[in-house]
């Protein structure tokens, strides 16, 4: 989708705020505005957790309904007030992304019988999770069947012909303008390479091929019963160095072909939002596994946002890697909070040892991250990539008993965050030098496995305690 400014030739302001204000500042103003008015006009009443106003307590059924009443009224009071919004380009829609998830309520998808510890998400059909040992359900399938008491996807790759009998030769034959290249207009765009070839890399900027892809593979999936297309790979960089297509037999360069372009990544944006929408006509949601890449927050943030469901692999879990940590980390944290406090979020870790072989450090790294930024509909997925398909039997240690989250996390220091749950609470230190100290509230508080510790609590580096009381 295109950078959303306020293009609309309004004289004057609102609080402050100019008609050619860049739109986060207006949504930020918009929902400051909102809430001085809701306090004002209802002080005796909390404010709506997923609500328009975006704001963080928990509030009963009336209270929300009386908070989206009153979201209407301001929102209509500001647009009486002469604000419109359109987004820059040739393509104007009503509101982006954000913004959709900013006014929206929230719609619950995945079927989660409890708020309390840890719900899980499997990860293909050819990964089943054992849950003996940890307890609790699974909630979502990345790449399988629904079944009783979990929702299901079906997968397919962001920008290739999921067909493996689909090569150059039968597009030539029967799509030739569909096949993305590299700027030598001769090589196929191929981002990813199996031990049996690669998927061919198709031009989704072609309104023909995005018919061709979903009449094809989306549309049989959702006739099957199927409700969420899982879009795998989903980035916004060009990692398969794309540079155009052939269109009615004469090339057309879209791109530069360098990993960092501006325009392939309004592309992927387009595609996706083009894919959402058309997917909710047909009564259909979208699953993104979108890749947390560079420094652009906000185009990160608007991708994320088109989703209906949002799966972020190896966010703070990298197999044996250097596990995240300082401006990265809380960058990722940071995204992760906002994601989970909006829309069903995938947590995705990928563990140095097996699931079963996890010691203390690492399940507690996995799962104190996780229920620092865990919403009412996210989940924890945890695979090691050097397994093989089989069935995957989780520890106890990836659920601990917890309980349900009481607050929002807070910071501690500049690299570390802590979380009180109803029986617990999960301190990170995400710090790639410091050791944190940190005072623990009062009370008893033990170990995982229910050994008592200090009430100063002491972590290394890249480290995270999960504590019980």
């Amino acid at each position: 989708m295109d950078k959303v400014h306020q293009v609309c030739p309004l004289k004057g302001r609102l609080g402050g705020i100019r008609a050619n204000d860049q739109f986060d500042d207006w949504q930020d103003r918009k929902r400051q505005i909102g809430n001085q008015l809701y306090s004002s006009f209802l002080p005796t009443f909390g404010r709506n957790r997923r609500g328009p106003l975006g704001s963080p307590s928990e509030i009963s059924k009336a209270k929300i309904k009386v908070s989206r009443r009153f979201a209407l009224i301001s929102h209509a009071m500001m647009m009486l007030a002469g604000f419109c919004i359109s987004p820059a380009g040739a393509k104007q829609t009503a509101n982006s992304a954000e913004d959709r998830l900013q006014t929206l309520p929230t719609e619950w998808i995945l079927p989660l019988p409890t708020q309390d510890g840890v719900t899980f998400a499997q990860i293909t059909e050819k990964r089943p999770i054992d849950l003996t040992r940890s307890g609790g359900s699974i909630a979502f399938i990345w790449g399988g069947k629904s079944g009783k008491g979990w929702l299901g996807s079906r997968y397919y790759p962001m920008d290739r012909d999921l067909n493996r009998d689909h090569d150059i030769t039968w597009f030539q034959s029967n799509l030739a303008d569909a096949v993305a290249y590299r700027c030598d207009g001769k090589t196929p765009a191929t981002t990813y390479t199996y031990r049996w070839g690669s998927y061919m890399p198709v031009d989704v900027t072609n309104p023909r091929v995005r018919d061709y892809l979903f009449k094809t593979y989306m549309m049989p999936a959702l006739a099957g019963g199927e409700k969420v297309i899982a879009l795998d790979n989903v980035s916004l960089r060009n990692l398969g160095g794309r540079c155009g297509a052939y269109r009615e037999g004469h090339w057309s360069p879209f791109f530069s072909g360098k990993t960092i372009d501006p325009d392939y990544a309004t592309s992927v944006l387009d595609w996706v939002a083009w894919l959402r929408d058309r997917l909710h006509r047909e009564g259909g949601r979208l699953a993104l596994n979108a890749k947390i890449d560079g420094d652009d927050a906000r185009s990160v943030r608007q991708l994320v946002a088109s989703a209906d469901i949002w799966l972020l692999e190896a966010g703070f879990t990298r197999n044996c890697k250097e596990r995240v940590s300082d401006d990265r980390w809380h960058s990722r944290m940071d995204l992760a909070r906002w994601a989970a406090a909006r829309i069903p979020w995938v947590d995705l870790d990928k563990s140095c040892a097996p699931p079963d072989l996890l010691d203390d450090d690492e399940a507690q790294w996995i799962v104190a991250n996780f229920l620092l930024a865990k919403g009412s509909q996210s989940v924890l997925g945890v695979i090691h990539d050097g397994d093989p398909s089989r069935q995957l039997r989780y520890p106890a240690t990836l659920n601990p008993p917890v309980g349900h989250p009481v607050a929002e996390a807070v910071q501690i220091n500049t690299a570390a965050m802590m979380r009180m749950y109803s029986k617990g609470l999960v301190v990170v230190n995400a710090s790639s030098k410091a050791v944190l100290r940190f005072k623990l509230p009062q009370g008893v508080w033990t170990d995982i496995h229910g050994k008592p510790i200090s009430r100063t609590l002491i972590l290394s580096p890249t480290a995270a305690a999960v504590l019980l009381h």
